[in-house]
């Protein structure tokens, strides 16, 4: 999964960058614990963007557990003064899961990680504070992934 705060540039371009710094902190600290309890390891990617990892998780489970996550970003209520009527930190969530395993003949790591950096781009474009979903499976390796579910 990768995860990108919503707008966090403007957060920055308003508040700066020492409430930017306090703003990635508690949202790494509250995906490392949300992951966790799905057995899951997240760890910063750069600059506003997570990743999180869970070997073995099935599609469906995959996608749950990036909703968990949306949800607990939403839930810290952690406030986001650029943008307007006291809205608050949101992230967009892109999952891919690979069917049959990672290092499926045709399945890279790249692969995979193309595949929910292009999720994570749809949930941007479909709104933001949204998870959006794709299964690689080999045939699939090296074109465009199925969108599979869409949450937010």
């Amino acid at each position: 999964m990768l995860i990108d705060i919503d707008a966090f540039k403007r957060l920055n371009d308003t508040a700066g960058h020492p409430e930017g710094d306090r703003c990635l902190r508690q949202v790494a600290e509250t995906l490392a614990a949300a992951a966790a309890r799905h057995g899951a390891q997240a760890a910063r990617y750069g600059g506003e963007e997570f990743i999180v990892f869970r070997p073995g998780a099935d599609p469906s489970e995959a996608a749950r557990i990036g909703e968990s996550l949306r949800l607990a970003i939403q839930a810290l209520a952690y406030p986001h003064p650029g943008l307007p009527d006291g809205a608050c930190i949101t992230v967009s969530i892109g999952v891919a899961t690979a069917h049959g395993g990672l290092g499926t003949p045709a399945i890279t790591a790249a692969d995979l990680l193309k595949a929910a950096d292009d999720a994570l781009y749809r949930a941007k474009r479909g709104g933001r504070n949204r998870v959006e979903s794709t299964i690689l499976a080999p045939a699939s390796a090296t074109s465009e992934a199925a969108r599979t579910s869409a949450f937010g």
